[in-house]
């Protein structure tokens, strides 16, 4: 299982960061989304090494790698 640091973002401020064991990125990214704070504009998936792999803002995700 890999590592996953997740964190939600309300524009520039840090709302929430946690880290998840997932088999995959989608299943992190599935995740991310059902247990996002209300207020969230944004979504980072970065791994352990905080290397940006995804990102979710208006609703679609981006891969960042």
């Amino acid at each position: 299982m890999s590592a996953f640091n997740i964190t939600y973002h309300l524009n520039d401020e840090l709302l929430h960061e946690e880290c998840v064991f997932m088999r995959t990125l989608n299943a992190a990214k599935k995740s991310a989304t059902a247990q996002s704070p209300q207020r969230s504009v944004s979504i980072c998936i970065s791994d352990i090494a905080h290397k940006p792999l995804a990102e979710r803002q208006n609703g679609k995700w981006s891969h960042l790698t």
